[in-house]
């Protein structure tokens, strides 16, 4: 099995003038390029050529001579459009995180809200803490029996306005 050559245009027109020039002088060291065996990819152009013979390999590629700085302009055009999908990447980036602060701001504020709800019922636990404490002590000594119109007062303070809502969580008028 042959192994696969590759060489370049120059090479191969060296090769045949050479082989040309060799065939004059001494027919049996190599054998010349001949046209049925020899494929030639050009990829001088746009589009790449097989090319099965050496008729037009001189020939610019797709027939005309290149337009001067059309390398200049492809790697600008290709330089814009890097930068431009590099800037739509940031401003997605950039939205992305808009929408996130905005998220967050609200989060912040439900959970402001949440915390000073939250201290407003630990405001009003100790309240009922004092107050039962007070029944407490007043109610321990059995010496001294608490007048009705003082424990009437306590339980009128715990279902105040102020502890309607814990009066009812907790069961307190089961104390009554």
């Amino acid at each position: 099995k042959k192994k696969r050559q590759f060489v370049t245009v120059n090479d191969v027109l060296a090769k045949g003038k050479a082989a040309g020039a060799e065939e004059d002088l001494d027919d049996d060291e190599e054998e010349p390029i001949s046209d049925g065996n020899l494929v030639v990819v050009d990829m001088r152009g746009p589009e790449t050529k097989l090319l099965s013979s050496m008729d037009g390999i001189d020939e610019s590629p797709a027939g005309h001579a290149p337009r001067l700085g059309q390398e200049l302009l492809h790697n600008l055009n290709l330089h814009v459009d890097l930068a431009r999908a590099k800037l739509t990447t940031v401003d997605r980036q950039r939205q992305a995180a808009a929408e996130r602060r905005v998220v967050l701001a609200e989060d912040e504020k439900a959970l402001a809200h949440r915390v000073a709800a939250g201290q407003a019922q630990i405001k009003r636990f100790r309240g009922i803490e004092s107050i039962l404490q007070r029944l407490e002590a007043r109610v321990s000594n059995p010496a001294e029996t608490p007048p009705a119109d003082e424990m009437l007062s306590i339980f009128r303070e715990l279902k105040s306005e102020e502890f309607k809502q814990e009066f009812v969580m907790f069961g307190l008028a089961a104390l009554a």
